[in-house]
């Protein structure tokens, strides 16, 4: 889409990393994808630590400097989220914001004040907008029954790039954070036969599973339709299966789709349209 504009391309973040929450193989695929795709003026990723960059916006600018030095200027700034809670009165109903001007809540979306209950961006969890539904939904609920449900908490997030990307669950960073110990499998989409018939062969999917048990912990999709094929990833967490349990499901041929498939063989190095790993 930027790519059809003739100029040089500013990427900046306020992070150690542009897409931080990717693990660096992920940031790596789309970071080139994106590059090469608005060639002329080529892209220009600019990362630093919070406090470091100064932005200021004015009219729909944003211009960009670290220290004294010009970086560049967009039209399309995107500061983030901040809670919005002015002019509500909650001290009026005995509530007052946290820290950073959240409201506090539970799983169950209800808040320190009896009877009253919060969901969305202004609770400060998940910041988007499929999860403040999943929280509407309970708060709804909640608010009416004797028996009140919490929320499901295991959200699927998309990035609408070339190529997508799509991650749910727990991430292979994180599981080497937590000293936890996983096995994983990927497969590339150049191995399925509906992703080259399209001509769409960049990118792939991956699982995260528990080494005892073989219970899928996480997944990551990049490349096409990953922010569909994110949600049978979601399924299957969800559901606490296994690689082999989702190896073993009928996935129809040729689709995307396949590749979930032949990525949960690969946790046991049996995908059959890939070679094996090396054994060591």
């Amino acid at each position: 889409m930027a790519g059809a504009v003739q100029s040089e391309k500013l990427l900046a973040a306020k992070f150690a990393a542009v897409l931080p929450h990717l693990d660096e193989r992920q940031r790596r695929l789309v970071l080139g994808a994106e590059a090469r795709s608005l060639g002329h003026g080529g892209i220009k990723a600019v990362a630093a630590a919070a406090g470091t960059s100064a932005v200021t916006v004015s009219k729909g600018v944003a211009e960009l400097e670290s220290g004294d030095e010009p970086l560049g200027r967009t039209r399309r700034p995107g500061g983030g989220r901040k809670p919005v809670t002015d002019g509500l009165k909650l001290e009026n109903a005995g509530l007052k914001t946290g820290e950073h001007g959240f409201i506090e809540t539970d799983n169950y979306c209800r808040t320190k004040a009896a009877n009253i209950f919060a969901i969305g961006d202004v609770t400060g969890k998940t910041q988007l907008a499929h999860y403040a539904t999943a929280q509407g939904l309970a708060a709804a609920e909640n608010a009416v029954s004797q028996k009140p449900r919490a929320h499901d908490t295991l959200v699927p997030n998309v990035i609408f790039t070339s190529p997508e990307v799509g991650t749910v669950g727990l991430s292979e960073d994180d599981a080497k954070k937590a000293d936890r110990t996983v096995k994983t499998g990927k497969f590339r989409f150049a191995g399925l036969g509906k992703a080259l018939a399209s001509g769409e062969t960049i990118g792939f999917v991956k699982w995260i599973a528990d080494a005892a048990t073989d219970q899928l912990l996480g997944a990551a999709a990049v490349g096409p339709h990953a922010t569909e094929l994110i949600a049978e990833a979601t399924l299957a967490i969800r559901a606490e299966w296994t690689t082999r349990e989702l190896g073993r499901t009928i996935h129809a041929h040729p689709t995307f789709s396949e590749a979930w498939m032949e990525a949960a063989h690969a946790v046991h190095g049996e995908a059959i349209h890939a070679p094996p790993r090396r054994k060591p």
